[in-house]
């Protein structure tokens, strides 16, 4: 009998403590997203070049941290979710 308490009070706090700990791990995530700095590429940018990717220019940023960044030199983004690509779906969605 005592056993049986023990091992339902060590199974509720093992319990208890993952519900708690998974409850901070998104709030801490949240508040990261919060805190992330804006950057403005033509400002920030060390060296910037026009180049030819797969017949389009593109505008190539080298940023102070060694990263690049490539930006259609119209300004227009691709459509990250292939819509643009294989006709306008949504249209069709009802």
């Amino acid at each position: 009998m005592k056993l049986k308490k023990i091992s339902i009070l060590t199974l509720a706090l093992l319990t208890s403590s993952l519900v708690l700990a998974a409850c901070g791990q998104k709030k801490e995530a949240d508040s990261k997203a919060q805190n992330e700095k804006s950057v403005d590429i033509n400002k920030d940018a060390i060296d910037t070049k026009t180049k030819t990717v797969n017949g389009k220019e593109v505008k190539e940023y080298t940023m102070p941290d060694g990263n690049v960044v490539q930006i259609p030199a119209d300004g227009e983004v691709p459509d990250s979710s292939g819509s643009a690509e294989n006709g306008d779906s949504s249209s069709s969605q009802e």
